[in-house]
């Protein structure tokens, strides 16, 4: 599924990986996902509290060490597990491997990220912000900052989700991230 992560916090070193850092194939990353060779595979990236990340569907991807972060997806409850770091969840190799995008992934992507499935942008409120009600069901999510949203009071990850229509009034100080399905 198509995905992509907001960075909240990053301890030191902290890293995901994005694709591979060369092409490579479907033999290879079988024997990687096998013999645990498959970390050293991918192209690991540093990341720090604001990076965005932006990761397509079949990108083999994991989420390193020293990291709190905000995923929004494509609606769907497929997972294909290549490998588990000694973690006992099921693997779903043939599968993965078969969809996997066997090359390097840019990642990195800038705010607002608009594809198919989702658009999400930053939201910044200092102050009172009135919004004509949106015309679809919207999502917002407190990156940081105090306030209420339509009287209610909202603090760092909390999610408010609002149907459409329906007007929006914040107050206060705060980022979020806006989201919705376009």
């Amino acid at each position: 599924k198509t995905e992509m992560w907001h960075i909240l916090r990053a301890g030191p070193g902290a890293k995901i990986a994005a694709g591979f850092r060369e092409p490579t194939t479907q033999d290879a990353v079988r024997d990687g996902a096998l013999s645990g060779t498959i970390e050293a595979m991918l192209n690991w990236v540093m990341v720090r509290p604001g990076d965005t990340i932006f990761i397509p569907a079949g990108t083999v991807h994991a989420i390193g060490a020293g990291l709190a972060l905000c995923e929004i997806q494509q609606h769907s409850d497929i997972t294909y597990r290549l490998y588990d770091y000694g973690r006992q969840r099921e693997l779903h190799l043939e599968k993965a491997i078969e969809v996997a995008s066997l090359g390097p992934c840019p990642a990195r992507a800038a705010l607002p990220v608009r594809c198919p499935y989702f658009h999400t942008e930053r939201f910044e409120v200092r102050g009172e912000a009135n919004k004509d009600p949106f015309d679809r069901p919207t999502g917002l999510i407190v990156l940081a900052g105090e306030g209420l949203v339509n009287g209610e009071p909202f603090l760092p990850g909390e999610v408010y989700e609002l149907p459409a229509g329906e007007e929006l009034t914040v107050r206060g100080a705060g980022t979020m991230l806006r989201t919705y399905i376009p």
